[in-house]
């Protein structure tokens, strides 16, 4: 799943009329979920992160993550 920039997704999303899941993550268990499905889906996702959870971690950390996750 390759990582692209968000405004222009949106654009897209608005243009074509279809709506882009965004779900919170916090460990990678609940990331894994939701990148496997939105591959099953052939759909776009956003990647959120709940900013209290960022105290336990820190923002580099979860982006890593996700970046790691969504080229694998």
């Amino acid at each position: 799943m390759p990582l692209v920039r968000l405004k222009p997704l949106l654009e897209d999303a608005k243009k074509n009329k279809y709506c882009i899941g965004s779900f919170n993550v916090f460990n990678i268990e609940t990331l894994e979920g939701v990148i496997e499905a939105a591959v099953n889906a052939d759909s776009p996702v956003i990647c959120g992160v709940y900013e209290p959870h960022i105290k336990y971690s820190s923002i580099e950390i979860f982006s890593n993550l996700v970046k790691d996750y969504a080229i694998k």
